[in-house]
């Protein structure tokens, strides 16, 4: 009980902090997609506001913990196009490079 407690102060308290240290200890732990990352998604993907839904809701079910800023707020995020471009090129991989290089 007493873990959970302070696992869950963490969480609130130092977000940053608590999924850095999760990370280095091996668990494994993902943050919230705010709402520049969320509309990147959104608009790279060209996703439909049900398909957002329904992947938000797996990703909610699998995790059980909050995924995503709201498509309202991606939503309102998407109408300053500038920020959204930005994150998309940072994301963005070349074409093929997830394949393993043959010998």
């Amino acid at each position: 009980v007493g873990a959970q407690r302070l696992s869950d102060y963490l969480a609130k308290e130092h977000p940053n902090e608590f999924v850095e240290a999760a990370k280095s200890s091996g668990v494994a732990v993902c943050g919230v997609l705010d709402k520049t990352e969320g509309a990147a998604l959104f608009t790279d993907a060209g996703l439909k506001d049900e398909q957002w839904n329904t992947i938000m809701r797996h990703l909610r079910h699998k995790f059980d913990s909050k995924i995503a800023v709201s498509l309202k707020q991606v939503k309102s995020k998407c109408r300053d196009s500038e920020d959204i471009q930005e994150q998309i090129r940072k994301t963005k991989r070349p074409r093929g490079s997830y394949k393993k290089e043959e010998k």
